[in-house]
């Protein structure tokens, strides 16, 4: 079962703070810009920060471990290779007065054609892990993630068009 009845008043510490925290952060500004789409944004480091502030005042400890669920090469629109990599991250909350801890989840993808796609893809599954976790607005990054699948979808529609050819070639 993935949720247990709290019957002992277990993490009820930490809830009480997570709630503090939750509050606190209810809004994000959107300082980043994406020129290409014309949106505003909150970036990374706009929602770390803010959720950074609140969890430290409140007592709360994050440690985050990153695992490397994928990574593969893609073509992409312009026919160059470029390197995706999926991440799955795992956040633990942890009361600093009660030792209470609450874990987290995110996944996210980053696509890169050079070093950073795997920088890229914890830095989604950080940010959005935290947003869901904090109850940040889902409007904030309800276009961020469209346009990720959006990216996805066609690089796989890229490798498949590729893979068809080379059949082809090959008879």
């Amino acid at each position: 079962m993935p949720w247990k009845e709290n019957t002992n008043m277990e993490n009820t510490n930490i809830a009480k703070k997570l709630l503090a925290v939750m509050a606190e952060c209810a809004y994000v500004a959107k300082n980043g810009l994406n020129s290409f789409h014309k949106y505003k944004y909150a970036t990374a480091e706009d929602v770390l920060q803010k959720v950074n502030e609140a969890l430290t005042k409140n007592k709360i400890a994050c440690v985050a471990v990153p695992e490397l669920i994928e990574f593969t090469d893609v073509t992409n629109l312009k026919g160059n290779t470029e390197h995706l990599a999926t991440v799955r991250v795992e956040i633990s909350l942890i009361d600093g007065d009660s030792g209470e801890e609450v874990k987290i989840y995110g996944i996210g993808s980053g696509q890169d054609a050079g070093d950073k796609a795997v920088m890229k893809a914890q830095t989604a599954a950080t940010k959005y892990a935290i947003c869901l976790a904090s109850a940040l607005p889902l409007v904030m990054i309800r276009k961020q993630i469209a346009r990720l699948m959006k990216i996805i979808t066609l690089n796989r529609r890229v490798q498949q068009q590729n893979k068809s050819l080379l059949l082809i070639k090959q008879r």
